[in-house]
């Protein structure tokens, strides 16, 4: 049996859901891009914050909540894992929770939410939501 498509009613819908989800991420960011932070190294060049944590597991936990049948790939948890997943035909959603990490180290408020859905591994809905 092979993967379903969504329609357009469906597309929507999430569309509307992940919408709300960037924009609840977008506003802890936006209270904490003057905060202290808990600043960590990924790699010799690359940061994570206890914010990227935080935004990444609230808009996670809601899309495993809403489509428990889904995959989720979340740059933070993959980067923990130290490898990428397998991308399946699968619905599978993307998650940046605080893209722009660096300017938010430094207090610059250019970053955003970055969430994605690829179906049969063909991106079909993103949200970039600005803070």
């Amino acid at each position: 049996m092979g993967v379903k498509d969504f329609d357009n009613g469906e597309l929507t819908e999430m569309l509307a859901f992940v919408s709300d989800l960037a924009s609840s991420a977008g506003q802890i960011i936006a209270h904490a891009i003057k905060a202290n932070k808990q600043v960590m190294n990924k790699s010799q060049r690359d940061f994570v914050t206890d914010t990227d944590e935080k935004c990444e597991g609230i808009i996670l936990d809601a899309l495993k909540k809403k489509y428990p049948t889904h995959k989720f790939i979340g740059e933070e948890e993959t980067a923990k894992a130290g490898a990428l997943p397998d991308l399946t035909d699968e619905p599978t959603w993307f998650c940046d929770p605080l893209d722009g990490t660096t300017n938010f180290v430094h207090g610059f408020p250019f970053v955003c939410v970055s969430i994605g859905l690829t179906l049969k591994k063909q991106p079909v809905l993103g949200k970039p939501g600005l803070s």
